[in-house]
């Protein structure tokens, strides 16, 4: 479970959180929209530890792994080494970040697809060799900040798809600003307005 206690958060002297409350269930997927300058990001920053709140407790169960809107790949290295890159801190052998990789490419629909320079891939497959690379770190939590900025209809769609299929064991929060995204069966929609997080 993931809890945001009477949270509350300012940059530069202007409030963006306000006594914010809330707690995320284990294995589920939120979609949290709201205006721009909402504190949509600032939630997700929070939940990673990337800040401590000016006030309130944020308490999260498990690791928590952050796919940030910017993307992170090396576009001259393969799929492989990029990978690698993501795999090498987690104490595997060789053989089993290889095995790791694997895996985690086939479940998001790129097995084999190991020795492609990532350069040479469409926008949505980078975005999924990216969330590929998240799975293997083994975690509980996914935070993905606009997951699909940038990418055509039908990217978007691949991806949104890819994220309902590793999203069955995790806790999965997504923010966009697309208004109806589709994120796989029982997800909860949220609307951070106000420093109040509702159901909508």
């Amino acid at each position: 479970m993931i809890s945001l206690e009477h949270v509350s958060q300012a940059f530069d002297g202007r409030a963006v959180l306000r006594d914010l409350t809330y707690q995320f269930l284990p294995r589920t997927t939120y979609v949290l929209q709201g205006p721009s300058g909402s504190g949509k990001s600032t939630v997700l920053n929070l939940i990673a530890g990337y800040l401590a709140p000016d006030s309130g407790r944020v308490a999260t169960a498990g690791p928590v792994e952050y796919l940030m809107q910017e993307e992170l790949l090396f576009s001259e290295l393969t799929v492989l080494a990029n990978l690698q890159i993501r795999a090498g801190s987690q104490g595997r052998s060789a053989e089993e970040a290889r095995g790791a990789i694997a895996g985690a490419l086939a479940r998001l629909g790129l097995g084999g697809r190991e020795r492609e320079q990532v350069a040479t891939l469409s926008g949505g497959e980078r975005r999924r060799v990216e969330l590929a690379g998240t799975l293997l770190r083994d975690p509980a939590v996914l935070l993905l900040d606009e997951p699909t900025a940038n990418l055509d209809g039908a990217s978007a769609r691949e991806v949104y798809a890819a994220i309902a299929e590793i999203a069955t064991d995790l806790t999965v929060i997504v923010v966009t600003h697309e208004q109806s995204p589709t994120v796989g069966p029982d997800v909860v929609h949220l609307a951070l307005r106000n420093s109040s997080l509702e159901e909508i």
